[in-house]
């Protein structure tokens, strides 16, 4: 099943699911389970990740504008383009600092238009960006796309996510170390823990910059093998990512200039 659960397709080999937070969780996790919560509050590299509800699906967004949220376009099916919908962006879960906005979607990668091309081809389209109503990255801090990482940054990074197994108001989930294990021009393979509401989360790493620490991002989650159990790592099965370098040419425009007063 993939994309809604109305296509279904057979990539490299294994099944693959789309990971908004209805489905049940059959999506991989690799090798072992070290997930861990971590703090969003203000401050934290780790908070302009945040809840994305868009019903009757929800996923996981990263601000990278003051304005701005990335995500998975999937999140809204793959008949007709979000451009328009209204959305919610949810930050610093399980603190005392809970910070909300509604948010409209303002650009995508037209996942509705290859809708009967091939999966790899379909990542590089499955994204979206919302403008959010309150500017919440000027709280929150936001997070760097990176469109041409070297290959050693990519052996040693971390996702996260809210995923479905476990409840949302615990706060938002890492896997700490995990790596992106194929970068092919469409699409990127990866060992990053990804189920049901990891739709959207990042793939990256937090460093030292200016100062403070920072979150750089390499790609979104998009879609995870189909099993039930913890796997050992194959190239044959492995989740999927739309990297950075197919979004960031298409909302520099709104990115750039997103130094907009919090209201």
């Amino acid at each position: 099943m993939f994309i809604g659960g109305r296509t279904s397709r057979i990539l490299f080999s294994f099944s693959v699911v789309a990971l908004f937070g209805v489905s049940a969780a059959r999506a991989a996790i690799f090798d072992t389970d070290d997930r861990q919560l971590v703090d969003t509050s203000g401050g934290s590299p780790y908070a302009p990740v945040g809840l994305i509800l868009g019903a009757p699906f929800y996923g996981t967004g990263t601000l990278v504008g003051d304005c701005y949220a990335v995500t998975s376009q999937h999140i809204f099916g793959d008949r007709e383009s979000p451009l328009g919908r209204r959305v919610s962006f949810t930050g610093s879960l399980a603190s005392r600092g809970v910070v909300k906005s509604r948010a409209t979607v303002v650009a995508a990668g037209g996942l509705e238009q290859v809708a009967g091309s091939k999966q790899a081809e379909r990542r590089a389209h499955d994204w979206i960006l919302i403008k959010l109503d309150t500017c919440l990255g000027t709280v929150l801090g936001v997070a760097k796309l990176v469109a041409n990482p070297s290959g050693p940054e990519l052996t040693n990074v971390q996702s996260a996510g809210f995923p479905m197994d476990r409840p949302r108001s615990l706060g938002l989930t890492i896997d700490p170390a995990c790596a992106v294990r194929s970068v092919r021009p469409l699409v990127w393979l990866n060992d990053c823990a990804a189920l049901g509401g990891n739709s959207g989360g990042p793939i990256f790493k937090i460093v030292n910059a200016n100062g403070r620490r920072e979150m750089r991002v390499y790609a979104i989650q998009s879609a995870a093998v189909r099993k039930r159990t913890i796997l050992p790592f194959a190239i044959g099965y492995a989740n999927q990512a739309t990297p950075a370098w197919a979004i960031l040419p298409h909302i520099l425009k709104w990115i750039s200039s997103s130094r907009e007063p919090l209201r």
